[in-house]
Parts: C-alpha cells; structure tokens; sequence
C-alpha cells in the first residue's frame, strides 16, 4: 500500500471491467482543451498515458482494456469551471484509472483496500460507469433455473452477480465512504451509461434507460439521501470503433468534434450536448 499524499479534490472513475473508463478518461482529456463547461488551465506535469490513449483514438481504435497488473494511473490537472453555480472557481482535480476487477472484487467480498479507501473518503465525487452491451453487463437470472441450464451443482457458488446489484453495491460504497469528509455537502456522483450510440433507437433519456434496465438502480437512485446522484449517457466518438468503418475515418480526419454527453431535460427527454466532460463539470460543480 502506498503512504503517498493524495490530492484532492478527486473524482473517482469507477465500474467493473469493460465499461469504458479508460476510453472516457482519455476523450475528457482531450475535451478539457476546448471549451465546455470545464477548461484546462496549463499543462498537466505528466500526461504520458493520456497521450498515449489519445493516440489510439486518432488512428481509429478504442484505448486496450488497462491491464490486471498496470499501476493506477493518476491524471491530475487544474481546471476552471465555466457554467453554474461555481462558475470562474478553479480546482485541482486527479482522475485515477484502474482496472475495473478492483470494484467488482471489492462487491463480492465486501471489503475495499485501504489505499482505495482513503481515495473514497478524500474524494469531490465520482464517476460510476456502466455499459448495457454484452459481454460486461449481466442480466438478472431466474438462479434456480439458471444452475439447471448451467448444468450446476446446488451446492456450487454461483459468482457472477447481475450488473445492477454491482451498481447499487458501489452506490452504497461511495455513500458510505465519501460522506465521512463531506458532512458539509453532498458528494455528486454521476452514473454513466457508456456507448450511448450503441443502444436501441428507442431508448429514451438516462434515466429512462436506467429505469428499464436497471430497475433497483432506478428505485436506489431516487430514495439516496446521502449523495447527490445523476444519469448521464456518453459517447466518446459517436460509434463503434470496433465495427464501424465510417466511425474509424472520422476518427483519422478529425477527432474534435466526435463525442457528445446525453442528459435528461426538464421535460424528461433526452439531450444531446457535445462536451464528454459534462460528467466531469457536474461532479466538480457541487457548491
């Protein structure tokens, strides 16, 4: 465990493997050098990794999955915040990047690492990502049913707990956790559905998608007294990279005006606004 001072304020990215942390973190960079309702103000001391990530993204390829045994990855810089409440106010911020087996382990045994935790309790915020598309959202099972299909003993550990009971278990993580030194305010944490361009045409706003994907989600969401949470959905570069020619070209031509945020508007629609680092801003902003 490391003894090193953590800088503060930070937002936690958090979710479990596969839900677009690093592919986020690396686009928001890119995002802080325009103006959205976040800027960067200089130059980060060490942007080696996002750089790197940047890299991939301009040749038409998605940033590689971080590695089980990669150190975490800390991107620290000062930003001015530039719409709401906070607005002109500058802050320090540190995004750290880790591989997502950490949060899903720390679910199924019910115990963080020390360092990770002190990060939770230092932390402005989060964060919390999510992705609907197979492989690495489980649906919820029939589990009697389902250790038949399977072909299990009933007696076999069945670990692989649907993604919305993950969620609602980091949700409780960051409440737990953040409020020990934030008894002043509210920690904001922001639930991001990843690869928003992927989903049915008619998906509805975030919270829409929440509600019929992820029902316990939707219901922990509205009852939360302790932090101040809200859904957005993200696409980093307006499709897959993967799979889509024609996202890849314009990938290679121009990478700045790809990628939008989705909110839900007052009317309960979805709205699209071009700024990745929306999630970003709204986490920094809580007065």
């Amino acid at each position: 465990m490391s003894n090193e001072a953590i800088p503060a304020p930070a937002v936690l990215l958090i979710g479990g493997s596969a839900t677009g942390k690093s592919n986020f973190l690396v686009r928001a960079w890119l995002g802080l050098r325009k103006s959205g309702q976040v800027k960067l103000i200089g130059t980060p001391e060490d942007i080696e990794y996002v750089e790197q990530g940047a890299s991939y993204l301009m040749r038409g390829q998605f940033v590689p999955r971080t590695s089980r045994d990669a150190p975490v990855q800390n991107f620290a810089a000062t930003v001015e915040l530039l719409e709401g409440e906070c607005k002109g106010e500058v802050r320090q911020i540190l995004l750290p990047d880790i591989n997502g087996e950490l949060w899903s382990k720390a679910v199924h045994t019910r115990e963080i690492p020390e360092e990770w935790h002190r990060r939770m309790q230092s932390a402005h915020g989060a964060i919390l990502f999510v992705r609907l598309s197979q492989p690495s959202f489980v649906e919820p099972l029939d589990w009697v049913t389902a250790r038949e299909l399977l072909g299990l003993d009933s007696s076999e550990p069945f670990d692989q707990y649907p993604t919305q009971v993950e969620i609602c278990e980091l949700l409780h993580f960051l409440r737990d956790t953040m409020l020990a030194n934030n008894r002043h305010r509210k920690p904001r944490v922001a639930l991001v559905i990843t690869a928003w361009d992927a989903l049915p045409a008619d998906h509805g706003s975030p919270e829409d998608v929440v509600r019929k994907n992820m029902p316990m989600v939707s219901g922990l969401l509205e009852d939360q007294k302790g932090i101040e949470a809200r859904v957005f959905g993200v696409s980093i570069v307006d499709g897959d990279l993967d799979a889509d020619a024609d996202a890849q070209r314009r990938c290679k031509e121009d990478l700045s005006p790809l990628g939008y945020s989705v909110i839900t508007n007052a009317e309960g629609a979805a709205e699209k606004i071009r700024d990745v680092t929306l999630p970003i801003a709204w986490v920094l902003s809580a007065p």
